[in-house]
């Protein structure tokens, strides 16, 4: 019973590093229906339970377990989370759980034979270790990676990585067993070394890249804030004048009754240049938005877009710079993905309850936009700037325990995000 026991455990805390590293160091989506993921978790289960049970005893039992352990790590991520690019899993859950048999084999190394279950034991507490490092590192880099990084990593770098982990796999193994080949163990050390180094150096430059990129919105979101924000206090002149609206038309009565008319003209011009100043195309309910797509109807209009607006925005329960990130960057893309498109219309609409809201941003397209997975598949010189627009998007519809979800049609691109007043 405790070979089951351990066993199952072995097959979990692998399954569980793979999972956590992958929703909470990269961020995947889960799939909202989750069947075939619990089923695939009891097939597995079921099918190491057997493989303990038929092969105990047997010299090849613990290498058909560990094929088996393999294989699910490889596979139940794509029945649990949502992915752009599915070889990505196979290949992460491969290689990451490599690490845990150099760690190993160092320890065995160390201290000498240990037993089976002891052995499990110790694959236990490297897994577990190793989950514990990846929340702990989640919290401390200065950036978050999106799926979009680690779908991007080229597969050669995957094989780059497992070429390393085997040579020193190859190279502890010699030290313990006189039949492994040292010209072999050589060969694969410089050869790994080698390869280790070109790879180290793309990730290293993509992770600086997407690092700048990321502190680059950042900083464009504040500065943006504070653009707004200043227009909203221009904008509040409007209210004032508003609210003196009958002073105003009492002392031009009073200039006019005593025939001082230049004063009344002087006087008429200064109210209509504060007026200028303080218009507004749009009325949203929500000031910081009216500025926003004012400002952004100004841009648009310079490439002959316009932008069309209706409904209503919450002016109380969404966050200025979380409305900004929302508006800003979807109508950023949308923008700029009509320029190509004569008398283009981007249209905006909110649809608000009391404890939630609707924004939908739709632009008109050329062609069909490529949509996998809630991702846009894009060839754009800059898409991944355009990635992380949108990974911000989604990132704030998830503080709301909202959504962002992506469509398009021949004619149409939607981008639509959904808020929760908690």
């Amino acid at each position: 019973m405790l070979t089951y026991i351990l066993h199952l455990l072995l097959l979990t805390t692998s399954v569980s590093m793979i999972l956590v590293s992958l929703y909470v160091f990269f961020g995947y989506e889960a799939r909202k229906n989750k069947v075939p993921f619990i089923a695939g978790s009891a097939v597995s289960a079921v099918v190491a339970v057997l493989l303990i049970y038929f092969t105990k005893g047997n010299e090849d039992a613990e290498f058909m377990f560990d094929l088996w352990q393999i294989a699910t790590n490889m596979f139940l991520p794509y029945l649990l989370f949502k992915s752009g690019r599915k070889a990505t899993f196979a290949l992460y859950g491969f290689v990451l759980p490599s690490f845990s048999d150099i760690i190993a084999s160092l320890i065995s190394s160390k201290i000498g034979d240990i037993s089976e279950n002891e052995t499990i034991l110790m694959y236990i507490a490297i897994f577990v270790a190793t989950t514990l490092l990846i929340i702990i590192l989640r919290k401390a880099l200065p950036i978050k990676f999106t799926p979009e990084f680690l779908e991007t990593i080229p597969v050669y770098v995957y094989v780059i990585i497992f070429i390393y982990l085997f040579s020193n796999y190859y190279s502890i193994e010699l030290a313990q067993d006189a039949s492994f080949h040292v010209e072999v163990a050589n060969i694969l050390k410089v050869v790994s070394a080698i390869l280790v180094t070109v790879s180290v150096v793309v990730i290293v430059i993509r992770y600086i890249n997407v690092l700048n990129l990321q502190k680059e919105a950042e900083k464009q979101l504040e500065a943006e804030i504070h653009h707004y924000e200043d227009m909203m206090r221009k904008n509040s002149d409007i209210r004032s004048f508003r609210h003196d609206y009958k002073n105003n038309l009492f002392s031009l009565n009073a200039l006019m009754t005593d025939g001082r008319t230049d004063e009344a003209q002087k006087y008429i011009s200064e109210l209509a240049g504060e007026l200028e100043n303080t218009s507004n195309n749009y009325q949203t309910g929500n000031y910081l938005a009216d500025a926003i797509i004012s400002e952004k109807s100004e841009n648009a209009s310079k490439s002959g877009t316009r932008i069309s607006f209706s409904g209503t925005i919450p002016k109380d329960w969404v966050k200025n710079n979380d409305l900004c990130a929302i508006l800003s960057n979807s109508l950023d893309n949308a923008v700029r993905a009509c320029e190509p498109i004569e008398n283009a219309v981007v249209m905006v609409s909110s649809k608000e309850t009391p404890n939630s809201v609707v924004i939908s941003v739709a632009n008109p397209v050329t062609k069909r936009v490529e949509i996998k997975n809630n991702r846009i598949k894009t060839t754009k010189s800059d898409s991944q700037n355009h990635g992380i627009g949108l990974a911000n998007v989604e990132k704030t519809a998830k503080k709301y325990n909202g959504y962002m979800k992506l469509s398009c049609t021949d004619a149409e691109f939607e981008l639509k995000v959904g808020l929760i007043n908690n």
